[in-house]
């Protein structure tokens, strides 16, 4: 004989058996393939506020003939590994499995002087920082399996 203390908890007991029947039915419907899979996005390199290094002169004095050209220098720039974004691929899951730096680079033009006479000029590296990040993301087929569910990565 069994005696209970509390009524309801004997009315709960099917509602929960039957949620725990219909959370067992789902599970095959959450293991199949979402068929997404990943395209390589090649490696940039962006610059922003270009301007002249240098003085672009051409000096012409009898036998004596001498010339700087002015090269191009920016006042920073934007570079991005190569990495792989998701896209639509029958067959394959994808998972992330680091994260690639994105570095701001700053530029400053250098110029070279022989008494009071450029004599050249260079583009130089002033510094690269890092800017953010990019997901590097791997597929892998389904038919190896799908992995166990993680909070909060995709």
């Amino acid at each position: 004989m069994i005696i209970h203390s509390n009524r309801r908890s004997v009315r709960t007991v099917p509602i929960l058996t039957l949620a725990s029947l219909l959370c067992v039915a789902a599970i095959p419907c959450a293991e199949t393939c979402p068929d997404e899979g990943v395209r390589p996005v090649p490696a940039t390199d962006v610059a922003y506020h270009v301007t002249t290094c240098g003085t672009g002169i051409e000096v012409n004095s009898g036998p004596i003939r001498a010339s700087v050209k002015a090269g191009a220098c920016p006042a920073y720039s934007i570079a991005t590994p190569a990495h792989n974004e998701r896209m639509a691929k029958k067959g394959y899951f994808t998972k992330r499995v680091g994260t690639l730096g994105v570095k701001l680079i700053t530029y400053q033009c250098n110029s070279r002087w022989f008494l009071f006479i450029p004599i050249g000029s260079h583009c130089q590296v002033k510094s690269a920082v890092n800017h953010g990040e990019v997901p590097d993301i791997a597929q892998i087929p389904c038919s190896i399996g799908l992995p166990q569910p993680t909070a909060g990565v995709r």
